[in-house]
């Protein structure tokens, strides 16, 4: 689930559903409809399970830890922009 100003709020797969290519093809989604938006950028929370993942996607860590949900999250960001040159 991404909000209307850039931030992903929900990006979860069960256990089972890890290093299958879903997490990258539903992230690959939510970027693709933040792009249609017209977003330059995306923020979220990681927790730390996770912030390896993001990084690998290009994520960025921008800020210190926080509890959410009762989990250890970090804010992330990763800057997006639209391919521009045209294929060959």
């Amino acid at each position: 689930m991404i909000g209307g100003n850039g931030t992903i709020s929900l990006c979860y797969l069960v256990p089972e559903a890890r290093f299958l290519g879903i997490g990258k093809a539903m992230l690959t989604a939510l970027e693709g409809e933040a792009l249609r938006r017209g977003l330059s950028s995306i923020d979220l929370r990681s927790t730390k399970t996770a912030a390896a993942f993001y990084k690998r996607n290009g994520y960025i860590e921008t800020g210190k830890d926080e509890a959410m949900f009762g989990l250890t999250t970090r804010g992330m960001r990763k800057d997006i922009v639209r391919d521009i040159m045209p294929s060959i």
